[in-house]
């Protein structure tokens, strides 16, 4: 059976953390619910799973709360939990574009290249609280030298509508959760 893939952004790992978990006022909560279906969703289906690089372990590692790494042990013990350790082969392109882009922007998406890079390497998908990034993201995607697969990467901030459903249907291709959508 093949996977879905999603990298789960550490700013979500950060947020399940805070002596504020779970409460319905805080970024917690949806964080929360989000890693718990996609935990559940690998146990029960083992259809989905969660895509980690060097980079982004080390992000990880620096703001996982305990409940964070048990839920990166549990989804390594499902077998739902893929470590990519190659390079993007299209990141020369996608340089070029930031390259193109304000002092910001550029700021922006280099920090989270890696994310990016991720998620283009597995199944494009990302979970991520950065709505900032994503506007970035899209605004990339009108420059030429812009890979053409990344319009089809979806950026998903836990606390969307559709969000925890999709990651429950098992992250299926939505438009509406694309950069392009």
């Amino acid at each position: 059976m093949t996977r879905t893939w999603i990298v789960v952004d550490a700013n979500v790992a950060r947020a399940v953390g805070g002596p504020d978990l779970g409460s319905p006022a805080s970024s917690s909560a949806p964080c929360l619910e989000a890693l718990e279906v996609l935990k559940k969703r690998a146990e029960d289906r083992k259809d989905v799973g969660a895509a980690i690089s060097p980079m982004l372990k080390e992000e990880w590692d620096r703001h996982k709360s305990r409940y964070a790494t048990r839920w990166l042990s549990a989804m390594a013990a499902r077998g739902a939990f893929r470590y990519v350790h190659e390079p993007w082969a299209d990141v020369a392109d996608y340089r070029d574009a930031v390259d193109a882009q304000s002092d910001t922007a550029r700021r922006e998406l280099i920090r989270d290249e890696h994310v990016v890079a991720l998620a283009m390497q597995t199944s494009q998908r990302v979970l991520s609280q950065d709505r900032r990034q994503a506007r970035y993201l899209r605004a990339l995607l009108s420059h030429p030298s812009t890979p053409e697969a990344l319009s089809g990467l979806h950026w998903v901030a836990p606390d969307l509508p559709r969000a925890i459903d999709w990651i429950g249907e098992g992250m299926p291709d939505d438009d509406s959760m694309k950069l392009e959508g």
